[in-house]
Formats: C-alpha cells, structure tokens, sequence
C-alpha cells in the first residue's frame, strides 16, 4: 500500500507506469526475463465521508479488476506464442 499525499487522480497513471517499468527492470536484472508486474488499485480521498477502510476495500477491489485483465493478457500471449510455434512447425 502506498499512501501518497497530494496526488491526484490525473498523476496515478505516470505513477502505476513508473511502478510497472520498475518492476519489469527488477525481473530482467533477476531472472534474465521481464517476469514480473504489478497489479494496482487506487482510491483517492475526496471528502470526509472516507475512512481508511473504505479505500482499502476500493483499492483492493480495483486492483483485482486489474490482476483480472492482467491474467488474461499473459493468457492471451501465451497462446499466441504457442500457435506461432505450433504454426512455423506445421509450415
């Protein structure tokens, strides 16, 4: 969990960019490959009707829509690599 003070809404994608190439980097240095990534789900603070636990729930839920479409982008890829092996095979 980040808390980030002053940050608005429109800087969390530079933000969420900056925490994905870092972790990319991280995988390539470690493992030789881009293995890893992050998943992230962001709440801000607006008004006082908010309590910590409010946003942790939000962010939380967020950042499973986000894993979600992460899972099936790496699926995606996966397959894509496997028809192109399956297909220069064939060929």
């Amino acid at each position: 969990m980040l808390i980030i003070p002053g940050l608005q809404s429109t800087g969390i994608p530079q933000k969420v960019a900056l925490l994905e190439k870092m972790a990319q980097q991280v995988g390539v240095e470690v493992c030789g490959e881009n293995l890893l990534s992050v998943s992230v789900g962001d709440a801000i603070f607006k008004d006082g009707n908010a309590d910590a636990e409010h946003l942790l729930c939000e962010a939380d839920r967020r950042m499973y829509i986000t894993k979600k479409l992460h899972h099936t982008e790496s699926r995606f890829n996966r397959e894509m690599l496997n028809f192109g092996t399956h297909a220069a095979r064939v060929n």
